[in-house]
């Protein structure tokens, strides 16, 4: 049994309206922490957007290094694949990574020069590999596709989409080499930090999914066993396939989704049964948040009022 523990768009060190949040990330990593020795994770996933922004604070640094060597002292998670999303600097994240590898910890920061680099084999029940992961990063345009002279923007579009698809097409097919050389099946799994066609977005992501292309589920292929998305913060499945999932933010990153409940993926793979099995786990509020409408001052201050006294009791 392989157990593995799907996240994304942790987003750290994001403020809301100025207000500083890291009581609530520290929340979360200490709640995800716990959940990994809880659910016996063998594998943690995050599929981009680590930090809010590319020169994160200091502060949002330290918890997210100190994570990675808690979780290695815990000895539960013995192997931890991290990928750059849009917000990410890609060399931020590298700049560490072989001390990183020290904790088992892997960061794929951009789309690496030999594809090969970006298909990472996982051991858990010995030398082996038991799972195989296709550690796929944000794709900006310039690292799967050129501009043509005279292309137009639709053009430009249908070539970075193109781009992307012989990207995942060229990772799959090394990972189903390193399958086929085992007498065994080995599951692998995609990460992606990309807008799929037909997500649903919150209010505050259409500026950005504007900017990042949406893609037809088709550019996956058939190869992969689970595919682990992140960039869109509500949780859901894509095409109604139940192998392709965005788990969503694990904390609310505007007033647009306080009403979202947030979750994390456990993907269990057994070797009797081929076919992956699912289950979303909730992650608890760490700071409640309520958009308030109102037509006056007055009304303002009541439903204030009302909301001090809810939280209250």
């Amino acid at each position: 049994m392989i157990r593995v523990l799907h996240t994304s768009d942790w987003h750290l060190g994001a403020s809301l309206h100025d207000e500083k949040r890291t009581y609530e990330f520290q929340r979360w990593l200490d709640w995800l922490r716990q959940a990994i020795v809880d659910h016996h994770i063998d594998v943690l996933l995050v599929a981009g957007d680590v930090f809010d922004v590319a020169n994160p604070s200091i502060d949002a640094r330290k918890m997210y290094y100190n994570f990675l060597a808690n979780i290695s002292k815990d000895g539960q998670c013995k192997n931890v694949i991290i990928t750059a999303g849009n917000h990410d600097s890609a060399a931020l994240l590298e700049a560490p990574k072989e001390i990183l590898a020290t904790l088992q910890t892997s960061v794929i920061g951009q789309a690496c020069k030999s594809i090969q680099d970006e298909v990472i084999s996982v051991s858990i029940h010995g030398d082996d590999p038991d799972l195989i992961v296709c550690a796929v990063p944000f794709l900006p345009s310039r690292d799967v596709c050129k501009s043509l002279p005279g292309e137009t923007p639709e053009d430009h579009v249908n070539h970075y989409r193109d781009g992307v698809a012989n990207h995942y097409a060229e990772v799959a097919k090394y990972a189903t080499q390193l399958r086929n050389k085992s007498a065994r099946h080995i599951p692998i799994i995609a990460m992606g930090h990309l807008y799929v066609a037909g997500a649903t977005v919150t209010d505050t992501q259409l500026q950005v999914v504007g900017n990042l292309n949406g893609m037809s589920a088709d550019i996956f292929g058939s190869s992969f066993d689970y595919i682990a998305l992140g960039h869109i913060h509500k949780p859901q499945i894509v095409d109604d396939n139940p192998f392709i999932r965005y788990c969503g933010a694990p904390i609310p990153i505007s007033f647009s989704e306080c009403q979202d409940t947030k979750t994390a993926c456990i993907i269990s793979f057994d070797d009797s049964n081929h076919t992956p099995q699912i289950e979303t786990i909730e992650i608890p509020c760490f700071q409640k948040m309520k958009s308030i409408e109102a037509t006056s001052l007055d009304e303002i201050k009541e439903k204030l009022a009302f909301c001090i006294e809810e939280s209250s009791t």
